[in-house]
């Protein structure tokens, strides 16, 4: 199951570069003044130009070091190296502005500041990196809280990240253009967006936390006996994700440093020790092949409102870094070690500098870098802190599985956590979801692990398991049946049993259907056919769907199709059935899967789909080429059924007739409302639950098909609609609008959310509860739903991932993948705006279960602080005040923003929707996330963003 995992460094490969120890000396070197050197700096100053570097930053970086009288970041006054004696240095004004002052939650401490802030100094401003530079070391126990601190803090609201995260470079006017006519904003987003028109305005008042691993596991030698995927703490990036590569000469970088040391005043602060900065930063360049240049990846050209590759250079941004490694050199600053935390944690505190006086308005809330000082794991192993830890150390040979087993013991680890490889994750899920199920007495669909895990009972003799029960819900759809339920307890104890279904039988014949494959020879389906011996275990290749045009065959591929039929019907018992199988158990089985149904029951083409969907429980996939091949061909397969021919002989195979097999190709045929519809039927989520297009909605014989008696409207109004004009009207709101005792159609009711634009911009979360109260009525009926937009893979997948999220309790990437694998070969994609809203979703609802919690515990803390904004400054200007005030002030200050007539308890209020009807009792049951406790989320939106990235890219052929 184990694969590469793909690079994501934001669209920016890392070029090779020249690896420097030390700065050039004054002589000339061939490099310099070789026409390969003119291109480089030709490359250079276009890259300087990106860089920012105007006469204005200056202003700026008086600004930051002038500030309200504070010292220039650099200066350090009685500050120690690690072996010196613990004392404060005076750092810069690195505190989180008013608009992000936020109680810390009440399971880690009443505090209203970050413990990064200046404002919690106390408890960490010890030891720092060195004399020169002002970086400080924390230990385990601090990065816990600091952790704790910002899962149990909300991300911010839509409207202060928005259109910045949709990324808008300065000479993107495409993309200006697009939100500039778009007059949907709320006053905020207005206000944001105006900034563009003449820079890149930062949103201020937001604040990330990013933990760096600055090297991979490894020894001096460059090797490990561990995984360099293993050994990973939550919401880790590495450096290549953040920083730009270095791509330029020495002599080049050595310019580039030295202005940015002027740019940044050091002269003026430590005149004495510049040319030592200097020179360790250039040796932190050439040790790491990066700069201390923030990468900028917004899109220079076109429109797109689903840019989540630039995520985690844009969370960078506005972010505190942690840097830490398990190395055993771990913090000992020597260029040969393995060890790359004080290089990397340089590069990043320079850049968050540079980024500031490029940003006049961050530098009022400049950003932190730390190193975690203590590497041992064994703290993140004890009770307690599992959470902290997403990948422990796995020893090389546990990469690689045992032969007789279906995951490796690192993917089976990988899996506990769930901000890395969501490519396996998905795999997995599939592999689950489309598992072997019969089609028939005889014969079964299902993907590769069902044929693998035949192989390997048989090799290894062990016994298959018992078949599994019958249920009236699909195997594809059963919530029981799917990995995201599976909590990291449970993979503990079950391991991969949990994770793949193992297969239940014996097969006899197994048709393969993959890329690559031809018609099967007729001479060798002559051979099989006829023998009256055992062919168990006997495999045979077919060409996959879609693969397959009526104009490339010929007869006698016709008649081989034929035969193939014949062998899986005459080969297969209730003993030993044949399997028809491809890697997703329906992408290239489909074709197949459908023809044989035909030529063995002799139903038409719609009968055989609504069979497979209703009857059977079986997801397919078929391509317009395959229908339009199957519209052609169903008359020859019903020619050759065995219902049909009296004469039919199961030890012999089926002859070319040239006058039945023209005879069929070239009628003329009517389409049915399935051939419309290319054979496409809306996925199915969950019992009640579909997820479809504008098209499944307007097809009244569809809807009667599956018995779908009611619809969500998400933005699309239906052709339909205006022709009812006795239909019963409610209007929720301005937006919604619920009709009801339809005339002559079997929908029942129909729920229209207008004014949903999948434009970035428009908002789902203000109508989200109206319409999971509308599904949930459905469900409660017993009956189905179809949730549509006009493809469906935005408006209404966001939907369906939220009924899915507060249907089967699990978070929000647990439901954005199963969702996902069950829209099948449709990739489902809700633009970034509504995935963030997604999120905030998740946050109310965690909020809930706290409160009612703490309420069950009679806790005498209040949680109302956790449901703060991180823009709280809108709310309450009397904030500012405590940005300034002594550590001894903070708790008289607490104890006045808990006052409930206070505006900080209008806000409290305000960001948790009420819902009475909501009737989950918000208990454990169904919590299927291993997090710290009082989190609000489990996975941050940069990571996130990131395996989404990553699962998109592998669906992208070059």
């Amino acid at each position: 199951m184990e694969g590469p995992r793909t690079d994501d460094t934001g669209g920016s490969s890392r070029l090779n570069s020249q690896q420097l120890s030390s700065p050039p000396s004054s002589r000339s070197s061939k490099r310099a003044n070789s026409a390969a050197s003119v291109f480089e700096r030709s490359k250079f100053r276009s890259k300087v130009e990106t860089f920012s570097m105007y006469t204005t930053a200056a202003v700026a970086a008086d600004k930051l070091h002038d500030a309200q009288g504070q010292a220039h970041p650099l200066e350090n006054k009685g500050s120690t190296n690690l072996t010196g004696s613990a004392s404060h240095s005076q750092v810069g004004p690195r505190h989180y502005s008013a608009s992000s002052v936020i109680n810390g939650h009440t399971f880690v401490g009443k505090s209203l500041f970050s413990p990064l802030s200046p404002q919690m100094e106390h408890l960490w401003a010890s030891n720092t990196l060195s004399e020169e530079f002002p970086i400080k070391l924390i230990d385990q126990k601090l990065f816990k809280t600091i952790v704790n601190w910002h899962y149990s803090n909300p991300v911010p609201e839509c409207d202060s990240v928005f259109p910045w995260l949709h990324g808008i470079h300065h000479s993107n006017q495409n993309q200006k253009a697009f939100f500039a006519c778009l007059m949907d904003f709320t006053t905020v987003e207005r206000n944001n967006f105006s900034a563009f028109e003449n820079q890149t305005k930062i949103p201020s008042g937001s604040r990330g936390l990013m933990t760096v691993r600055s090297a991979p596991i490894r020894d001096a030698n460059g090797l490990s006996e561990f995984s360099q995927d293993s050994g990973l703490l939550k919401g880790s990036v590495e450096p290549e994700e953040i920083l730009c590569p270095l791509d330029v000469s020495n002599e080049e970088l050595l310019i580039f440093l030295t202005n940015l040391l002027k740019e940044l005043k050091i002269e003026d602060v430590q005149p004495e020790k510049t040319e030592m900065i200097l020179g360790t930063l250039f040796s932190d360049c050439g040790e790491t092949g990066l700069l201390p240049i923030f990468k900028d990846i917004d899109p220079q050209k076109g429109i797109s409102l689903r840019n989540f590759h630039i995520q985690v250079t844009k969370m960078a941004q506005i972010s505190d870094f942690v840097v830490y490694c398990f190395n055993d050199d771990h913090v000992n600053q020597s260029p040969e070690g393995c060890c790359a935390c004080a290089s990397v944690s340089r590069l990043l505190y320079f850049a968050q500098l540079k980024h500031s006086i490029d940003h006049s308005e961050l530098v009022d809330q400049l950003f932190q870098t730390v190193i975690l000082e203590n590497n041992g794991i064994e703290f993140f192993r004890e009770a307690g802190n599992e959470s902290l830890l997403i990948m422990d150390k796995v020893p090389v040979q546990d990469t690689t599985r045992d032969l007789d087993k279906c995951c490796s013991k690192f993917d089976i680890e990988n899996y506990k956590n769930w901000d890395s490889n969501y490519l396996l994750r998905e795999k997995l899920e599939i592999s689950k979801m489309s598992s072997a199920t019969p089609i028939s007495e005889t014969v079964w669909l299902g993907n590769t692990t069902d044929y693998e895990t035949h192989i390997i009972q048989h090799e290894f003799n062990i016994a298959a398991p018992a078949r599994r029960r019958n249920s009236s819900t699909p195997l594809y759809i059963d919530p029981a049946n799917s990995t995201v339920v599976l909590t990291r307890q449970d993979l503990e104890a079950g391991g991969e049993d949990l994770l793949v279904n193992k297969s239940t039988e014996d097969w006899s014949v197994c048709i393969n259907c993959s890329d690559g494959a031809s018609f099967p020879d007729n001479e060798q389906l002559s051979d099989l056919i006829t023998t009256k011996d055992d062919i168990s275990g006997v495999q045979v290749r077919f060409p996959p769907s879609g693969s397959v045009g009526i104009g490339d065959c010929t007869d006698a591929d016709m008649i081989s199709l034929v035969n193939t039929c014949k062998l899986i019907y005459t080969k297969g018992s209730s003993d030993h059935p044949s399997l028809i199988f491809c890697a997703d158990g329906y992408t290239e089985s489909s074709l197949l899967g459908v023809c044989y149904l035909i030529y063995s029951t002799g139903k038409t083409f719609t009968e055989v789909c609504l069979d497979l969907h209703n009857k059977h429980g079986r997801p397919f996939f078929l391509f317009p080429t395959d229908v339009r091949l199957i519209t052609i061909i169903e008359s020859i397969l019903h020619h050759y059924s065995p219902l049909n021919l009296n004469n039919f002989d199961s030890h012999h195979p089926e002859q070319l007739d040239y006058k039945v097999i023209n005879g069929n190709i070239f009628q003329i045929k009517d389409k049915t409302w399935l051939a419309k519809l290319d054979a496409s039927l809306p996925s199915r989520v969950l019992p009640h639950l579909y997820l479809g297009s504008l098209n499944h909605a307007n097809s009244f014989e569809m809807l009667q098909a599956l018995n779908i008696k009611h619809v969500v409207s998400v933005g699309e109004s239906l052709s339909w609609m205006t022709d009812q004009d006795e239909a019963t009207v409610r209007v929720l709101n301005t937006n919604i609008t619920i009709m009801n005792n339809f005339k002559d159609i079997p929908v029942e009711s129909l729920m229209y959310v207008d004014n949903i634009q999948d434009d970035g911009i428009d908002m789902l979360a203000h109508t989200l509860d109206d319409i999971l109260n509308f599904i949930n009525d459905v469900y409660e009926k017993g009956e189905k739903v179809l949730v549509h937009c006009r493809v469906g893979v935005s408006r209404s997948a966001t939907v369906c991932i939220a009924e899915v999220m507060k249907r089967l309790k699990v978070n929000l990437i647990r439901a954005y993948i199963y969702v996902r694998v069950r829209r099948l070969n449709i990739i489902i994609q809700p633009n970034l705006r509504f995935m963030y809203e997604l999120v905030k979703y998740e946050e109310i609802q965690r909020t809930k279960k706290l409160r009612l919690q703490a309420d069950s515990e009679n806790s005498a803390v209040e949680l109302k602080a956790v449901n703060l904004s991180k823009r709280l400054s809108e709310s309450v200007s009397s904030v500012n005040s405590l940005l300034s005030c002594d550590i001894s002030e903070i708790s008289t200050n607490l104890q006045m923003l808990d006052a409930a007539s206070s505006p900080v308890q209008h806000s409290i209020d305000s960001a948790v929707v009420d819902d009475d009807d909501d009737d989950d009792n918000d208990d454990d049951e169904g919590q299927h996330e291993f997090t710290g406790e009082g989190w609000l989320r489990d996975v941050d939106w940069h990571v996130l963003c990131r395996e989404i990235d990553i699962l998109n890219k592998a669906y992208i052929r070059s």
